[in-house]
């Protein structure tokens, strides 16, 4: 009780929370103290719940044992890379007015594309409704059960044996988080460099100082040998490199403010590319290190093909 533990009489408050409504279900509260109720009317099925979100959702969980729930629903999510979200919604739009039964909406996850939500009791329904997605999409597809784009980039290389490593710089780490956010991530990604320094990158990177000096650290031929330097350095099979002005200071007219040059080396094969993002600091680091993993998956998906 109450006195044994903390020798002292209860408040007249927490006493309260000892009164129980007749006829109701008492739900337990593993987490405090402030039990729920289910309560089971002839025409209304009531829950009432304490109010911190973490009590909250353990005594949820305990009414949903008592809860009468709907037929069931079967979901899937299918995400999408360079589509526009436009181009995405008409298409479903025409698939749907020939599955009525089908409810979809769309949603953009920021840094990745949009992707299409479609649920449906018929489960064949939104299988058939897949396909005809992935006839018409299929190269632009990542998936069609909801996963993150890096998770399903971290699967292809885990089923090619292939091992990653990073050297990034105007990034700050952001690219090594995203791919390190994969559970098990470890046994294909030996590590990465935030080489923010010419010091650096040269030192480590072996990123010749004849070419920072001509071309300057936010070019592309910086960045393909930075991803060239991965393998002297991780001796890693593929190897993603980022260099840019991430701002707000630091650009210029001919090399302004979310100018970002990356590299992918797959092998001994490596394609540069430059990028121009807006928007603050963050956000330009976010959206270089999300596009590098955009690449790689294409990349990956046309089984190592470089144009």
């Amino acid at each position: 009780s109450f006195t044994r533990r903390f020798s002292r009489e209860a408040p007249a408050g927490l006493k309260r929370q000892a009164f129980v409504i007749q006829d109701s279900v008492q739900l337990p509260n593993s987490s405090g103290s402030a039990r729920g109720a289910f309560i089971r009317t002839e025409s209304n099925e009531i829950v009432i719940l304490p109010g911190p979100p973490m009590e909250m959702e353990t005594v949820f969980k305990e009414a949903l044992k008592h809860i009468s729930l709907p037929s069931a629903t079967f979901s899937r999510t299918i995400g999408f890379v360079d589509l526009t979200e436009p181009e995405v919604e008409d298409f479903t739009e025409q698939m749907l007015s020939k599955f009525t039964d089908v409810k979809f909406v769309t949603r953009v996850r920021y840094y990745s594309g949009p992707t299409v939500i479609l649920t449906a009791n018929d489960e064949s329904a939104l299988e058939e409704l897949c396909n005809l997605f992935t006839d018409r999409w299929n190269k632009y597809i990542y998936t069609t059960s909801g996963e993150e784009l890096v998770d399903v980039v971290v699967r292809e290389l885990r089923d090619r044996k292939l091992t990653i490593s990073i050297a990034e710089s105007c990034s700050g780490g952001r690219l090594s988080a995203l791919l390190t956010s994969v559970p098990g991530v470890s046994t294909l990604f030996p590590g990465g460099i935030v080489s923010y320094s010419n010091k650096v990158k040269s030192s480590l990177l072996n990123v010749s100082e004849n070419t920072l000096r001509q071309y300057g650290a936010v070019s592309e031929e910086v960045a393909f040998e930075m991803a060239a330097g991965t393998e002297i350095l991780f001796g890693t099979d593929v190897g993603l490199s980022v260099t840019g002005i991430a701002g707000p200071s630091g650009g210029s007219d001919f090399k302004p403010v979310g100018l970002v040059c990356s590299g992918i080396r797959i092998g001994s094969s490596i394609k540069t590319y430059t990028d121009r993002f807006k928007g603050n600091r963050e956000t330009i680091q976010l959206r270089g290190a999300n596009t590098v993993i955009k690449r790689l998956w294409r990349l990956l998906w046309n089984e190592y093909y470089i144009k």
